[in-house]
């Protein structure tokens, strides 16, 4: 389909309309990190992170570098949600979307139907989420 669409289109590339400038883009990115994360999400974030290493059915799990993007996807759901603070939830339901594609899966689980999303969705549902601050 996106051959087709190309071939039709005759152009290498798109027409983009602008809708903000570099400046005004600088600043949001920029507001994203002033997000709060409190000590007991970033802990939250950690933990999440950390099973994935530690559950027999991943071959390799997500790197500290998974804890990051985590952390700044939660970050920019926060402004999307106009607020200043990472909630538990922002972090639980974003975990999937960060971490699934790092892990990688022993064999017999992936041919057993398993998937990373579920091992995500396993981890964060037994992991206790952090009280609301």
């Amino acid at each position: 389909r996106i051959l087709t669409n190309r071939i039709k289109r005759k152009k290498k590339s798109f027409d983009v309309k602008t809708i903000t400038d570099r400046t005004t883009f600088w600043k949001m990115q920029k507001s994203v990190e002033t997000v709060h994360v409190s000590d007991e999400i970033k802990e939250y974030i950690v933990e999440i992170v950390q099973q994935t290493r530690e559950i027999s059915q991943v071959k390799v799990g997500a790197s500290p570098r998974g804890s990051l993007d985590l952390m700044a996807l939660a970050r920019a759901n926060a402004v999307i949600d106009y607020r200043d603070y990472v909630v538990p939830q922002d972090v639980k339901d974003l975990a999937t979307i960060a971490l699934a594609h790092r892990l990688i899966l022993d064999i017999a689980s992936w041919l057993a139907g398993s998937s990373s999303d579920l091992m995500i969705k396993r981890i964060t549902d037994k992991i206790q989420t952090p009280r609301k601050e």
